[in-house]
């Protein structure tokens, strides 16, 4: 397999890096920036730097690591020049395989492969992505291809239809993203009553790990301390006011999330 790497942002950055650990041969890495590209091939040999003059001439396979309002955009503008790929794939979580249509109406493998982790700054994305576990979306031969690789370097893949992709990505989103509001909101509060930054980042930081770590052993219904689950209503009101006076939006959440909470008990 001969890879080529279109758009060289955090995740297409780690996917060229983690493809060329496995072996697999990553051949033009094009970009709109191209010092980003230029930098990535001093670490992966026999790859290649381009602007998206090369989408011309890229084949075998084309991983899309775009936004994902230009996804179609960007594959339309290499089928137009280029329909040699045999394998169309890009990293979303919420987009399906349906972007390559054209290209799956003519035969081609077409899929999504969306990667569970935050490619947030730091150089070791690519190392994580090696114990992580990718969706796979797409039609029947993009399965098998996709299948048999995953198997032959023995990476934890699942499988998610097409119709689902949508309610795949929101639980990915409020498990990544919505914790680390939630955090911001409490630290926001403690700095109110006078507790240091530092400190209150340590104490949201602790509750965080502990919250993780409940819930790697058991179902988070299981495992939840608090007042919600207690059914102390009169802390629940309590804390609902007096966080009203200070921010309403997060008020409501709190409200909103303790009545989830007190559907448990």
């Amino acid at each position: 397999m001969k890879v080529s790497i279109v758009g060289i942002g955090r995740a297409g950055k780690a996917v060229a890096l983690f493809l060329d650990q496995l072996g697999v041969g990553v051949h033009y890495l094009i970009d709109l920036e191209m010092k980003r590209a230029e930098e990535l091939t001093q670490s992966i040999d026999g790859s290649s730097a381009a602007g998206p003059e090369a989408l011309e001439f890229i084949d075998d396979t084309v991983v899309l690591s775009v936004p994902d309002d230009k996804i179609r955009e960007v594959f339309l503008q290499l089928w137009e020049k280029n329909q040699s790929p045999d394998l169309f794939v890009h990293l979303s979580g919420m987009k399906d395989s349906s972007v390559f249509r054209e290209a799956e109406n003519e035969g081609k493998a077409v899929a999504s492969i969306h990667p569970n982790i935050a490619f947030s700054k730091g150089t070791d994305a690519h190392l994580r992505l090696h114990k992580t576990v990718f969706a796979l979306e797409g039609n029947d031969r993009a399965l098998q291809i996709a299948t048999r690789f995953f198997e032959d370097n023995q990476l934890t893949h699942i499988r998610i239809r097409r119709e689902d992709k949508v309610l795949y990505h929101a639980a990915a989103v409020l498990s990544a993203n919505f914790p680390v509001v939630l955090a911001d909101c409490a630290m926001d509060i403690y700095r109110l009553i006078g507790i240091d930054e530092n400190l209150s980042q340590e104490l949201v930081s602790e509750y965080l790990k502990n919250a993780a770590q409940l819930v790697s052993e058991g179902l988070p219904k299981e495992m939840i301390t608090g007042p919600a689950i207690r059914g102390d209503t009169e802390t629940v009101a309590s804390e609902t006011r007096a966080l009203e006076a200070v921010d309403e939006s997060i008020s409501k959440v709190y409200e909103i999330l303790s009545s989830i909470i007190e559907s448990w008990r």
